[in-house]
């Protein structure tokens, strides 16, 4: 199952999808590989500005859609696909899940636009600088996000 997910996961990064709740599958599909090792770290993310008014361009300029599958919401918190400009994010999930999910996304669409492939190994970099924000924009913390795929979402 998780080897499926993982491929599932890389196929849609190739399609030109990033995911969110995606990340630890992949994660886990490493470190169970007995050729994880020869993977090398990814070179560091560069800091990326992310304004109030890159957060309106992004938005204007991108669909939102809200997904209500149950495929969908027991795999993945959130997907964007930069050709088809949409981000799609899980509607099971509490409002603070969707707006950490909605800033993940955004994230990635940001260094794509600068040129930046973010997906697979940068995700939990992505997810620290949406959580970042976050406590930035509402003052408070946002609640640890599940790591297993499929398990039950904060509320």
């Amino acid at each position: 199952m998780r080897f499926r997910l993982a491929v599932l996961i890389l196929l849609l990064g190739v399609l030109g999808f990033t995911s969110y709740r995606a990340t630890a599958a992949i994660r886990m599909a490493r470190a169970q590989s007995p050729f994880a090792f020869f993977q090398p770290e990814p070179p560091p993310l560069p800091e990326i500005s992310l304004t109030d008014a890159d957060i309106i361009r992004i938005m204007a300029n991108y669909n939102l859609k809200q997904q209500d599958s149950p495929v969908f919401c027991h795999q993945l918190y959130g997907l964007t696909s930069f050709d088809q400009r949409q981000i799609e994010i899980c509607e099971k999930v509490d409002t603070t899940q969707k707006e950490v999910t909605l800033l993940h996304e955004i994230y990635h669409i940001r260094y794509h636009e600068v040129g930046i492939d973010t997906g697979g190994p940068y995700e939990p970099a992505i997810q620290a600088h949406a959580e970042a924000r976050f406590h930035q924009l509402f003052g408070i913390q946002p609640p640890a996000a599940s790591a297993e795929p499929g398990a039950p979402a904060n509320h």
